[in-house]
């Protein structure tokens, strides 16, 4: 008997693998009613937002990059 799969075997495994993928809720897809918030100085509270990936901001101490991130947070 021959274990070898057709390629129309393959994609319909793999299509079915990426649905079930698709289709299952994800916890850090769910809202919560509740926003974070992050204390700053002065008694306020600002909510916590994402600027995107670590890589775009974690730039060292070059000033030139630094000024360039700085444009994009305000």
């Amino acid at each position: 008997m021959s274990h070898r799969h057709s390629r129309r075997t393959a994609l319909k495994i793999l299509g079915a693998g990426i649905a079930a993928a698709w289709l299952t809720p994800h916890r850090s897809l769910a809202r919560s009613g509740a926003l974070l918030r992050k204390s700053i100085p002065g008694g306020g509270q600002l909510p916590v937002i994402g600027l995107g990936t670590w890589r775009t901001f974690n730039v060292g101490s070059d000033p030139q990059l630094l000024d360039a991130r700085t444009e994009v947070v305000r």
